[in-house]
C-alpha cells in the first residue's frame, strides 16, 4: 500500500500525485487530498492496482466528481469505478492506460 499527496495543478481541477513515506495516519492530518493504493490479485495471479481518494475536510459527491485525477505511476487521467464510501473516503479510480500494458 502506497500513500500519494495529490496536488492541483495551475489552480484547476486537475490532481497530480507525489511519491513520498508517508503513513496514511500522517496523509490524514496534513493532506487535503491523497490517494491510497489498493493492489488486488485474481485466480491467476496477475496484479491490479486502483486507487482511493481521501479527503482531510469533508467532500460531497459532486465535489469529488470535478476532480481529474492522474496516475501516480503513468501520469495518465484515470477515471472513477466506484462511488464514495463517505464524505472523506471518497471515488475509487483506476488507470485504463497501466491496465493496457498488464
Amino acid at each position: 500500500m502506497s500513500i500519494y499527496p495529490l496536488h492541483f495543478y495551475n489552480h484547476g481541477n486537475s490532481l497530480f500525485p507525489q511519491e513520498c513515506l508517508y503513513t496514511e495516519e500522517y496523509a490524514k492530518r496534513t493532506c487535503r487530498l491523497y490517494l491510497k493504493q489498493i493492489v488486488t490479485s485474481n485466480q491467476y495471479g496477475q496484479t491490479r492496482s486502483f486507487y482511493r481518494l481521501y479527503a482531510h475536510k469533508p467532500h460531497s459527491f459532486g465535489d469529488c466528481m470535478k476532480y481529474d485525477v492522474h496516475c501516480p505511476r503513468c501520469g495518465a487521467r484515470m477515471y472513477a469505478i466506484d462511488r464514495p464510501l463517505d464524505e472523506y473516503t471518497l471515488a475509487l479510480y483506476a488507470c485504463d492506460n497501466c491496465y493496457k500494458e498488464n
